[in-house]
């Protein structure tokens, strides 16, 4: 299965303060995030604002998979599957209130808050089969379709510079009819362009792009797995920064920039793993005998 998509599988969310040890240094630094998980057995969603501290924001029976930090670090938007379809929710993380931000008969998943914290991008099969991208206006309500094709999109998200979207289309279908060929393309805020970024065998996908603007991280899955990889900002200069006999995937930087956090998928086990920027110092940063994947990190607050 391919994990780059929502899996309808039972998964929770768990926020935590996580501890780095960097490798130049006995500094300790800890960066407060979220990640997925069934090691409770539920799905529920948790955060954590100070070290060891966990608060459990849902506790119930649906599917929540898939989420993004404000850029304030104040609320979390999430999709959440009810009744076989997914929902788009905001959550305050001081008040707790919950507010769902689309109830229709359609699926939207995968979202992301702009730099500004006014918009968050999302896919949903609203207009098309084949998943489209959209925004969404926090303050207006308006709705702007960014891609309108016969391919199916995936995985946007915002460049610092508030003025473009990089996501991922998937360009062909194999002899088992199953959609492939996932490129990154970037596009502005009405969609007027979309200019390819990457062209290479297998299904690139999961891109983050790091705090300076300047470089995007992503996961190419070809073969049966995936591994991770790092370009300049234009595509050039792509180097892998994994490679082994086990799938890593869902890279995201820190918010200082100096790592990147991953997910490596062993069987139906899966654990994070930090490494530096450069793909050294590869360690376990989340760990547990269940499924720990898909970090998120809160944003660095100024």
């Amino acid at each position: 299965m391919n994990r780059n998509l929502p899996a309808k599988v039972l998964l929770s969310f768990i926020v935590i303060s996580s501890l780095i040890i960097t490798a130049n240094s006995c500094k300790e630094s800890y960066y407060q995030s979220a990640f997925v998980s069934d090691r409770d057995g539920s799905l529920d969603l948790f955060i954590s604002l100070n070290k060891g501290e966990y608060i459990n924001l849902t506790k119930d029976k649906d599917v929540e998979y898939g989420l993004s930090w404000s850029p304030d670090g104040n609320s979390l938007v999430f999709a959440k599957q009810i009744n076989k379809q997914y929902d788009l929710f905001l959550v305050d993380l001081k008040t707790k209130e919950f507010k769902q931000l689309n109830n229709d008969t359609v699926d939207q998943y995968g979202p992301t808050f702009s730099p500004d914290g006014n918009q968050i991008s999302f896919v949903s099969n609203k207009d098309s089969k084949l998943n489209e991208i959209y925004t969404l206006n926090l303050v207006s309500g308006d709705i702007v379709r960014i891609t309108n094709n016969d391919l199916m999109d995936s995985s946007p998200t915002f460049h610092p510079d508030k003025l473009h979207i990089y996501y991922v289309t998937f360009m062909d279908r194999d002899s088992m009819n199953r959609i492939t060929n996932g490129e990154l393309f970037v596009t502005d805020l009405a969609g007027s362009f979309h200019n390819r970024i990457t062209n290479q065998p297998g299904n690139d996908g999961n891109p983050d792009i790091s705090p300076d603007g300047k470089e995007i991280v992503y996961n190419n899955f070809k073969n049966g797995k995936a591994d991770i990889f790092i370009m300049n900002i234009d595509g050039s200069g792509i180097t892998a920064l994994t490679n082994d006999t086990l799938d890593n995937r869902w890279p995201r930087f820190t918010p200082d920039g100096k790592f990147i956090t991953y997910t490596r998928v062993a069987g139906k086990d899966s654990d994070i793993w930090i490494m530096d920027s450069n793909g050294n110092n590869k360690k376990e940063f989340i760990t547990s005998p269940q499924r720990d994947e898909i970090l998120e990190l809160r944003p660095k607050i100024k």
